[in-house]
C-alpha cells in the first residue's frame, strides 16, 4: 500500500516508504517561499476552451474582435441587450447570423428532448399552482431554440413569451407563430425585464439557455437574475437555466439563489453534439416539490463526481469567499475570506497563501471526523493563509489557536478571525512565524502543529527551517498533523521528508475517503502524515 513505482525504485531504495505512488495533478501547486507564475487561466481562455466546437459567435463573444461579434453582455442568441432594445451592441452580428440561418433551429447546448423526462417532474409541479389563464414559459433570449415551443406540448392550456433582443429574429418568429395565439414575441433588454410589461409572480417557467454566458459584468448578472426571479410564481415556480459546466457558473447560482431566498438543484448532462462535453442543467424555485426534487442533481452520479471535481480540483481563485460545512461545527459552517484573483492581476507577487488550497476541505473533514485530535488542545497551524485549518479546530473545541504565517498574509488572517469571532471565542490568535526564526515562549511545546499543503519543492534551507520549526514546537510530546497532496514535483520534496524522518516516528492516513475533488478509488494523492517525536528523544531535548 506505501510503496512506489518501480522505475523509482533506484532513486528511492534508501528511503522511507512515503506514498503509494506518484501522481501527477491537474495544476502545480506554488511554492510558498517567493513568487512563481499563476497557473490560471481568464475567465475568457476558458470560455474559448469550452466553446471551441460552438461556431463563430461564441468564440468571438470571449474575446475576438469586436467588429465581428457581439460585445460582452451579448447572448449567444442575441438574448442580452446593450443600452436598449432598440440600440443593442451586436445586434447586427445576431441578426445577420440569424437571416443566414432562418430555416434553422439552434440548440447551443442541450436539446430539450435530451433532459425533457428529468425536467417533467417540475414542470408538472409548477403548472398545478398557475393561475386560471394557465403556466405562462418566459423564454429569455430565446435565439432560434424550441425549448419554449417543446415545453407548451408539456404543459395543458400553458402560454409562451419569446424574448430576445435580435428585432429581425423577433419579427421571424412572429411571423413563424403567427396562427398560434399561445406565443407572443418581444424584443427585450434581459437586465431590464420589467420592461416587458409583465407584472411579478406571472410564469410557470424562466428559461435560460446560454444567456448568463455571456454576461460578464458581475451587475448585468445580478440584474437578470433578479428580474427572472421577480417573475417567477411563488411557491413552484422554476428557473430554469443551461449553461457552461464551469465552478464560477456553480457558486454564482448558489450566491443567486441564497440572496434571493430560493432553493438550488444542479444536474450535469452531456452536451447534445460535442462528443465529452458537459453541460450544467440548474433548477431555482422557492420551494421544489418533494417527489419532483428525488432523481435530480446529487442523486446523479455524473452530477456528483464532476462537480466534486470542478469545484476542489484546484483553489476557485475568482470567489471572495469560501465556505466549509460539517454538522460537527457550531452554526455547521466555518467561512473565510480569500483574495480573489480580480485584485491581483498586472502584480507580480506570491499569492500563494492566499488562497484555500483543495487538501485543506479534506484536512478539515479528517478533524471533523476525528475531533479528539485537537479537542482541549493547544493547536498552532503554520503556514495558515487564510486560517480555514485552524478555524475549523478552534470549532471542534481547541483550547487555543494559533494561526501563523508570514507579515504579508497577517491581514488577511486577523480579518477572518473577526468574521468567525463566535468560533474563535477569543481562543484564536494571529503570530508571525518565519520557519528556523526563535518562536514566542509559549509557542513552544504545543500539543499540536498542522499544515496543509505547506511542503513544495522546497529547497535545502527552506526544509532544514521546517523540519526544525516543527521539532521545537512540537517538543517532547506533541504531534505534527502535515497534511501533503501528491504532484508531478514530489522528488523535489524528498529533501523535507528524509530530515524529518531523522527526527519523527511517521504515521501515514489517506484523505482520499472525504471526496472535495478525489474520487473514490483514486490512488491516494492526499495523505495525512502524522509524525510524533522519536520515542528515544523524548526527554532529551535531542
Amino acid at each position: 500500500r506505501l510503496g512506489v513505482p518501480r522505475s523509482l525504485c533506484s532513486v528511492l531504495v534508501d528511503r522511507p516508504p512515503l506514498a503509494p505512488r506518484l501522481r501527477a495533478a491537474p495544476q502545480s501547486r506554488p511554492s510558498r517561499a517567493g513568487s512563481r507564475p499563476e497557473r490560471h487561466a481568464s475567465t475568457a481562455a476558458r470560455v474559448r476552451t469550452r466553446a471551441s466546437a460552438l461556431g463563430r459567435g461564441l468564440l468571438e463573444m470571449a474575446g475576438q474582435p469586436q467588429e465581428a461579434a457581439p460585445c460582452s453582455g451579448q447572448s449567444t442568441s442575441g438574448g442580452a441587450a446593450g443600452e436598449g432594445a432598440g440600440d443593442i451592441k451586436g445586434a447586427a452580428y445576431w441578426g445577420t447570423w440569424h437571416a443566414a440561418h432562418a430555416e434553422t433551429t439552434m440548440e447551443w447546448h442541450v436539446a430539450f428532448d435530451s433532459i425533457r423526462d428529468a425536467l417533467a417532474p417540475h414542470l408538472a409541479c409548477a403548472a398545478v399552482a398557475a393561475g386560471p389563464d394557465g403556466p405562462m414559459v418566459v423564454d429569455v433570449g430565446c435565439g432560434s431554440s424550441t425549448w419554449g415551443v417543446e415545453m407548451l406540448k408539456d404543459l395543458d392550456g400553458g402560454r409562451l413569451l419569446l424574448l430576445d433582443a435580435v428585432p429581425s429574429l423577433i419579427d421571424g418568429l412572429r411571423a413563424r407563430h403567427a396562427g398560434d395565439a399561445r406565443v407572443r414575441c418581444e424584443v427585450a433588454d434581459c437586465r431590464r425585464l420589467e420592461d416587458v410589461g409583465l407584472g411579478p409572480g406571472v410564469a410557470a417557467v424562466v428559461l435560460d439557455k446560454g444567456t448568463l454566458d455571456a454576461l460578464q459584468q458581475p451587475e448585468d448578472l445580478q440584474a437578470m437574475l433578479r428580474g427572472m426571479a421577480q417573475l417567477l410564481q411563488r411557491p413552484s415556480g422554476i428557473f430554469v437555466s443551461v449553461s457552461f459546466c464551469t465552478a464560477g457558473r456553480v457558486l454564482l447560482l448558489r450566491r443567486a439563489a441564497s440572496e434571493l431566498g430560493l432553493q438550488l438543484a444542479l444536474r450535469v448532462v452531456p452536451a447534445t453534439s460535442l462528443a465529452g462535453e458537459v453541460r450544467l442543467v440548474a433548477l431555482m424555485a422557492e420551494s421544489f416539490g418533494a417527489s419532483a426534487i428525488q432523481g435530480w442533481g446529487n442523486e446523479d452520479a455524473l452530477t456528483r463526481q464532476r462537480l466534486d471535481k470542478m469545484l476542489f480540483g484546484s483553489p476557485v481563485r475568482e470567489e471572495r469567499f469560501v465556505r466549509f460545512e460539517n454538522v460537527t461545527l457550531p452554526g455547521n459552517v466555518v467561512e473565510v475570506e480569500q483574495e480573489q484573483l480580480s485584485a491581483r492581476l498586472g502584480l507580480n507577487e506570491d499569492a500563494t497563501g492566499h488562497v484555500v488550497w483543495p487538501i485543506t476541505y479534506s484536512f478539515c473533514a479528517h478533524l471533523c471526523a476525528n475531533p479528539d485530535l485537537v479537542r482541549g488542545r493547544r493547536v498552532i497551524e503554520l503556514g495558515a493563509g487564510t486560517g480555514l485549518a485552524g478555524f475549523v479546530a478552534a470549532g471542534l473545541g481547541a483550547k487555543e489557536v494559533v494561526l501563523t504565517d508570514l507579515s504579508s498574509t497577517l491581514p488577511l488572517l486577523r480579518s477572518n478571525v473577526g468574521r468567525n469571532s463566535s468560533i474563535c471565542d477569543g481562543r484564536v490568535r494571529v503570530a508571525e512565524l518565519k520557519w528556523g526564526a526563535e518562536l514566542e515562549p509559549d509557542m513552544e511545546g504545543c500539543d499540536v502543529v498542522i499544515g496543509c499543503d505547506i511542503v513544495y519543492q522546497h529547497d535545502e534551507d527552506t526544509s532544514v527551517c521546517l523540519v526544525d520549526t516543527m521539532r521545537r514546537l512540537a517538543g517532547d510530546n506533541g504531534i505534527c498533523l502535515i497534511a501533503y497532496e501528491f504532484r508531478d514535483g514530489m522528488l523535489a520534496d524528498m529533501e523535507f521528508f528524509d530530515r524529518v524522518n531523522q527526527h519523527f516516528d511517521v504515521e501515514v492516513v489517506s484523505l482520499g475517503l472525504y471526496g472535495f475533488g478525489v474520487n473514490e478509488g483514486d490512488d491516494d494523492p492526499r495523505l495525512l502524515y502524522v509524525y510524533r517525536p522519536h520515542a528515544s528523544a523524548r526527554g532529551t531535548g535531542a
